[in-house]
């Protein structure tokens, strides 16, 4: 590596931006990265992403390896999938190999996180909350249009490890629906390149398919699990009910306590007196 007077200036603090920075310090140059997001992730909530295996005759790690980034990176290897149809149909597939490595985009045991921690450990500078100078050497700030949309919802899940993905063009005519339930982690959405227009429809309907899986809907799933939380902590700990509601990602204390009361035919006050 030719040497390098004065720090390197990368703008942005994203996967592209840190990935950069790891490699640059590891050739022993100085790196400042600036990035307007404060904890690296950005606009990522935790949510499930694709890491593909299947495009190369080597494994993506390897590459990665290769590339410079050592130590293995926060991924869940995938063998099994079931694919939804436009007709009903059901098809489980499976590989020997994994065909795609799972990993979380922002906040604890993301691939963010684990590249920011090499970064640190490294020596490079992280300043956020704040613009990049005009003349940084390295732009990584991601591309100025999206060329599709995915809207997401991310939340905690007891499911068995599903990988599930529905192809109907009638729901997503340029992309698909998916959940992704992994590790306690879920993550369902709608990605869409086209006739975006059409994302709040594709939504509903694809929710609807994914109820005839599960037996249930996404919706009673985040529920369900969230009430199952608030009865821990009504149990176990001295916390205000208001503050165990929020704890558990629930906004309205009227709406946590008639769903509370629904489910278990008691108040939350109640439950926790007697349980």
């Amino acid at each position: 590596m030719p040497a390098v007077i004065g720090p390197v200036h990368i703008a942005g603090g994203g996967v592209s931006g840190l990935a950069t920075a790891v490699l640059l310090a590891r050739q022993g140059a100085q790196v400042e990265v600036h990035d307007r997001h404060v904890g690296g992730g950005g606009r990522f909530h935790g949510g499930w992403q694709v890491l593909d295996n299947g495009l190369s005759p080597v494994d993506a790690l390897e590459e990665l390896h290769g590339l410079g980034l050592t130590g293995r990176p926060p991924v869940v290897p995938a063998h099994r999938a079931v694919l939804l149809d436009a007709f009903g149909g059901r098809h489980e597939v499976s590989s020997r190999a994994p065909f795609t490595y799972f990993l979380r985009r922002g906040g604890e045991g993301s691939l963010d996180a684990w590249l920011r921690e090499q970064a640190i450990e490294l020596g490079v500078t992280l300043r956020e909350g704040c613009e990049a100078p005009g003349d940084a050497q390295v732009v990584a700030t991601g591309p100025h249009r999206a060329d599709g949309v995915a809207r997401e919802v991310v939340f905690a899940s007891d499911l068995p490890d599903t990988v599930m993905v529905l192809f109907d063009p009638n729901v997503t005519p340029s992309g698909y629906a998916y959940l992704f339930c992994l590790q306690g982690h879920a993550t369902f959405g709608v990605a869409q390149v086209r006739c975006l227009r059409l994302l709040p429809a594709a939504r509903q309907v694809a929710w609807v398919r994914f109820r005839r899986e599960l037996g249930h809907t996404i919706l009673d799933e985040i529920q369900r699990v969230r009430l199952g939380r608030v009865c821990m902590l009504l149990r176990e700990t001295n916390q205000p009910i208001g503050e165990i509601i929020r704890t558990c990602g629930f906004d309205s204390e009227s709406h946590v306590s008639t769903l509370f009361r629904r489910h278990f035919d008691c108040t939350m006050r109640h439950f926790r007196q007697n349980g």
